[in-house]
């Protein structure tokens, strides 16, 4: 698994796809600190927020990043879908790990706070950034399976449904009461994000519970889409293996 992942990210590395989202997020992170000082907690928030589409950014560029031909060569070398699958997962989770820990400490090294955060404030703070990514690259792997996101229409889907679920919300309040389980599905960024808007976040059972809540929704996610690329791959499997049969026996 170690060496596979290292071939992903060293395939994705040398297509240059990371260039435009990583860059972009650094800059709007040097930018929003301009002004100083700045709130602990809401700001991880906000950075929070900004990952979320970063990451789906990452997780689309580094799924499409072989064609077809190569990531069937890599299946059979990595002998299963599965390994490739988890390979990927990990491969866009070492980005978000190492975006996540640039957001936290360069507002710290720039003296954009007014006081030096503690450790209960770092230790939150990255595993907010670290299930808003989870939760935005299970999204993006989900809607894959299903469309094979290639076109810019498709692209401007699924970036409609991750902005959709920031205001989650909002659409709850317009809507009527009997109709506000219209909003159930949604992805529960939110929850994260509105437990960081408040500065005396404390580590208690509600942000416990919220925090698994995320985190099953997104392994959720995931597991749908193992059984539907798995399924995928094997009727290819199959259909290819009934043409391979047929040209032996007409031979």
């Amino acid at each position: 698994m170690k060496a596979l992942i290292h071939y992903l990210l060293q395939n994705y590395l040398r297509s240059y796809l990371f260039i435009p989202p990583v860059t972009i997020f650094i800059i709007w992170t040097v930018v929003s600190y301009t002004y100083t000082p700045n709130p602990i907690l809401s700001s991880y928030a906000i950075a929070s927020a900004v990952l979320y589409f970063i990451t789906a950014w990452i997780s689309l560029t580094l799924l499409n990043v072989e064609d077809n031909v190569q990531q069937h060569i890599t299946i059979v070398h990595s002998k299963g879908i599965v390994k490739i699958f988890c390979g990927k997962v990990f491969s866009v989770l070492c980005f978000s790990f190492v975006l996540s820990l640039f957001a936290i400490i360069y507002p710290v090294l720039a003296g954009a706070f007014a006081r030096m955060p503690n450790t209960f404030e770092f230790f939150i703070s990255f595993i907010s950034l670290m299930l808003v990514s989870l939760l935005s690259l299970s999204i993006v792997i989900l809607f894959h399976s299903f469309f094979q996101v290639r076109t810019i229409s498709s692209w401007l889907l699924l970036s409609l449904l991750l902005a959709i679920s920031l205001a989650k919300s909002g659409i709850e309040n317009i809507l009527p009461n009997d109709l506000s389980f219209i909003t159930w599905p949604l992805p529960p960024v939110l929850v994260i994000l509105t437990l960081l808007e408040d500065d005396t976040v404390t580590l208690d059972i509600h942000f416990v519970l919220n925090s698994i809540y995320v985190f099953s929704y997104a392994l959720i996610l995931l597991f749908i889409s193992f059984v539907i690329i798995r399924n995928q791959n094997g009727w290819k499997f199959l259909k290819n293996k009934s043409k391979t049969t047929r040209k032996l026996d007409r031979r």
